[in-house]
């Protein structure tokens, strides 16, 4: 008995000691995000009389009005839960208590979009004409809220200023195919925005 007992003993030891000499090898997990599959872009025209601009926007957003401001809206993507919101100016009424000038209104909105300096990696701004509107265009990378915005006006009457969010965690780098999507989607506003007499 006394046999069995000292082998098994030492068959322990021996045991423990083998396997406490061993390393373990460890190797890393390997970066992945979740599959998003896009559909293929599909614009709709914006059919309302409600609004005094009209353009085309993405047939996989839903309008919602703004119950702050009759001309305001917002186009809601449920699939992603990103959202492009549209503020509209008159120039004809004032703004601010004060006579209402498209510049005025630019510095208010380019104050906001630089206030995003220290979450975002770069600002582009870009200034053109499209269908004899004025556009800037402002490109943000980095973790910040809103990733592109436009301002968009005829100089004289209409001023259309438009900014997307996505209503999740910053985490843009594991977006950044849902935010090129949407981006698309703004870029086609301004291209095919029109202004209603």
């Amino acid at each position: 008995m006394k046999k069995i007992v000292f082998c098994t003993l030492i068959l322990f030891l021996l045991g423990i000691t083998v396997s406490c000499g061993r390393k373990k090898q460890y190797s890393p997990k390997p970066k992945c995000y979740n599959i998003i599959h896009l559909p293929e872009p599909a614009y709709q025209k914006l059919d309302t009389t409600a609004f005094p601009y009209s353009f085309e926007y993405s047939k996989y957003a839903k309008v919602q009005p703004d119950a702050r401001e009759k001309l305001w809206m917002s186009l809601y993507y449920p699939k992603f839960d990103a959202v492009i919101n549209l503020t509209y100016f008159d120039l004809t009424k004032p703004y601010k208590n004060k006579k209402a000038t498209m510049h005025g209104i630019f510095e208010d909105h380019r104050r906001l979009i630089y206030a995003h300096t220290d979450k975002a990696t770069a600002i582009k701004e870009k200034v053109f004409r499209v269908n004899n509107n004025k556009i800037i265009f402002f490109d943000l990378q980095g973790e910040v809220a809103t990733q592109g915005q436009f301002f968009a006006s005829d100089s004289l009457h209409h001023v259309l200023v438009a900014n997307m969010y996505f209503k999740t965690a910053l985490r843009n780098d594991s977006l950044a195919p849902v935010i090129q999507f949407v981006k698309k989607d703004l870029t086609h506003i301004y291209e095919t925005l029109s202004w209603k007499k």
